[in-house]
């Protein structure tokens, strides 16, 4: 982690970043907010803000009792999102 950017917004760009190289596909799982503040070494309040915007966007959204899952516009959206930028 680095200091230019927000860490929620880091751990964005991480679950993103892997969804554009293949690491997650639509309807894959995501690791769970408790893993990625254990893996990144952040408050688990930050990785549950990261994913709420992910999931804000359209990114992922919630399957009942399994997880947090990769949209099938995701690919898309993240890219659509980053040419703008």
């Amino acid at each position: 982690m680095n200091d230019n950017k927000p860490v929620f917004v880091q751990i964005m760009d991480i679950i993103e970043n892997d969804i554009l190289t293949g690491v997650y596909h639509t309807d894959d799982m995501i690791i769970s907010t408790t893993q990625i503040s254990k893996v990144y070494s952040v408050n688990p309040a930050t990785a549950v803000k990261a994913v709420g915007k992910l999931m804000d966007e359209g990114i992922l959204y919630k399957k009942r009792g399994v997880g947090m899952c990769v949209s099938a516009e995701a690919y898309d959206i993240i890219i659509n999102r980053r040419k703008n930028e």
